[in-house]
């Protein structure tokens, strides 16, 4: 909540809100709070970056939430059949190289056909996919 405007109503003058966007004790909200009148993006605009470096706990709260996109984009990758076949790119499992032998070994006439010649998990990954997959193309 914001504190109360003065009785003239408007905004506080740039000079006074100046001094507390400058504030490093102040926290963004707590600065916001006080400079009766202005908002955030009016504030970046008129008076600029607060000259405060990040705190300890904005960058540790990025990292987590860094973290959190990761291991989403992780369970969602290893539900998918085109997740398992990329992780077994990485291993450099056998499964993968003799897939990639069938794939790679001879000129599909379609993409339709490339993918029956796949295991039947692969079969319903797109053309796009399986390119990235094994590389090559097909038609």
């Amino acid at each position: 909540m914001r504190d109360a405007a003065p009785a003239e109503g408007g905004r506080m003058s740039r000079d006074e809100a100046l001094i507390i966007w400058r504030d490093p004790s102040l926290s963004l909200d707590e600065a916001l709070r006080r400079m009766y009148g202005w908002t955030l993006s009016v504030a970046r605009k008129k008076l600029g970056a607060r000259g405060i470096k990040c705190t300890r706990l904005s960058a540790d709260g990025c990292r987590k939430a860094r973290e959190m996109q990761e291991k989403a984009v992780r369970a969602r990758n290893g539900r998918s059949p085109l997740g398992k076949w990329r992780g077994l790119k990485e291993r450099d499992a056998r499964e993968y190289r003799q897939a990639r032998a069938v794939y790679k070994s001879r000129e599909f006439a379609s993409a339709f056909e490339a993918q029956q010649a796949l295991p039947e998990e692969l079969h319903g990954v797109s053309r796009r996919s399986l390119e990235r997959l094994f590389g090559g193309r097909t038609k």
